[in-house]
């Protein structure tokens, strides 16, 4: 997901985010010793070359989206990105803040939703941008992806300075994204050349799933330290990217603190445009978002 330059819930607990004033924003980093930096101390390593769990480490953060139906995303945690331009892919779709396009079902889950208006689209794009920062640890979301020729979803992540240094600078990881058939999957980091910050480097893995992630809900992860990112299916890795990997001249800049995004786009030039038996409203079903340092 190119930035443009400029089933049954397992744990009813009610988690939420860590507990902050809305008007400040929170880095939710690793837990330090007295004394210590946070921005300095590593994760726990706990993951093997093939799995990745949370099992061992603390829950820092957690947004169940429990509330009545039809009501906003906390906006604590979550703010808009809005209106339309093509959003560096030639998308077709406009990013409203609109409860038809995004909102909660009442039934503890988040739903963003595309959908056709008159000659066009709407649809969705929500940022923890300015209200939560993920850095070294697990982050997994819990989510039902929709599918369709010309629908593009995506669970991601950007550097907080994007809006500063611009793209790639800031660093892309994309935990997931599903485009057209929800049978495949993909995932990737973006970055930039260490002698021009405006070229992109990128590496990616592409799999099928084996199973329709629209058809139930699935976990999908990332798991940062430093010099390492691995992105996990259900507890499988299915992406594995350090910073010894990396091309030579890139620059690694993953280790940075990023602000998760959720979106459903339409069209564009990776999905191509929107197919006749594109069903709408084309729906992302987001059961949990959860932070383990």
């Amino acid at each position: 997901m190119v930035q443009p330059t400029m089933v049954r819930r397992p744990d009813r607990r009610r988690r939420q985010w860590w507990t902050w004033t809305p008007s400040l924003t929170v880095l939710l980093v690793l837990a330090a010793v007295a004394g210590a930096g946070l921005a300095d101390r590593p994760a726990m390593r706990y993951t093997s070359d093939t799995e990745l769990s949370s099992t061992g480490m603390t829950l820092a953060g957690a947004d169940e989206f429990d509330g009545p139906e039809g009501s906003a995303p906390d906006p604590r945690y979550w703010v808009y990105d809005t209106g339309a331009g093509g959003w560096g892919n030639d998308e077709e779709q406009a990013y409203t803040k609109s409860r038809d396009n995004v909102r909660l079902d009442g039934a503890g889950r988040l739903l963003i939703q595309a959908r056709r208006d008159g000659d066009g689209f709407t649809s969705a794009r929500l940022v923890s941008r300015k209200r939560v920062e993920v850095r070294y640890g697990l982050l997994e979301a819990r989510i039902r992806m929709p599918e369709g020729q010309g629908i593009h979803s995506a669970f991601w992540l950007l550097g907080v300075d994007v809006w500063k240094v611009g793209w790639p600078e800031s660093g892309e990881i994309d935990i997931i994204e599903i485009v057209n058939s929800s049978v495949n999957y993909h995932n990737a980091i973006h970055g930039p050349m260490s002698s021009d910050s405006d070229k992109a480097w990128k590496q990616s893995a592409d799999g099928n799933a084996g199973v329709n992630l629209s058809d139930d809900y699935h976990v999908f992860q990332v798991y940062r330290e430093p010099g390492t990112v691995k992105i996990g299916l259900d507890g499988h890795v299915v992406g594995s990217y350090s910073r010894s990997s990396a091309p030579a001249g890139a620059d690694w800049v993953f280790d940075a603190p990023m602000y998760v995004v959720l979106n459903v786009a339409v069209g564009g030039q990776w999905p191509g445009p929107v197919g006749p038996k594109t069903q709408f409203p084309a729906t992302m079903r987001v059961d949990w978002v959860r932070y383990w340092v």
